[in-house]
């Protein structure tokens, strides 16, 4: 199944000013929707959390509830990513910092990856021909497809 790049962004309305961790419930609700659009439709989401009113309360009960999963990655990339899998499965805390370790931006993604950690195809095709050309420059050639004689092996100058 191809992943689908992250269209559907979730901006809550009518949320009240921080107070007592009530966004951070609202907030949970949102990502069962997301979790259930990603299983159901493949659609993955993200909720931008600088763009809500969301206090220190807020962000306890987020942590709490979500808790931490196993894989944490940094992505250097003007400036880089954290990206932290939460202990919900789908489910990603992303953080967006500047050169100088300020933070940018922090989402929630309920994907199956983050797109942060995917590669484009474009880049993948890349780097097979710059593979191959390596294989030319160690004279190793093009390998033969497998025959009735054995597994597939190199020939060099092709």
């Amino acid at each position: 199944m191809a992943e689908q790049p992250v269209t559907d962004y979730h901006f809550i309305d009518a949320l009240p000013n921080p107070s007592q961790g009530e966004n951070a419930h609202a907030l949970l609700y949102e990502i069962v929707d997301c979790l259930r659009l990603l299983i159901e439709q493949g659609q993955p989401s993200r909720i931008d959390l600088g763009a809500l009113p969301i206090g220190e309360e807020d962000y306890e009960l987020l942590r709490n509830n979500l808790g931490e999963g196993p894989i944490q990655a940094e992505v250097a990339d003007d400036g880089y990513v954290l990206v932290m899998e939460t202990g919900i499965g789908g489910v990603w805390w992303l953080q967006e910092l500047s050169d100088e370790e300020e933070l940018v931006a922090e989402y929630l993604e309920v994907n199956l990856l983050p797109e942060a950690l995917q590669v484009p195809p474009e880049l993948i095709i890349d780097g097979r021909d710059a593979l191959q050309a390596r294989l030319f420059q160690l004279g190793l050639g093009e390998r033969k497809r497998k025959n009735d004689d054995g597994p597939p092996t190199a020939t060099a100058g092709s």
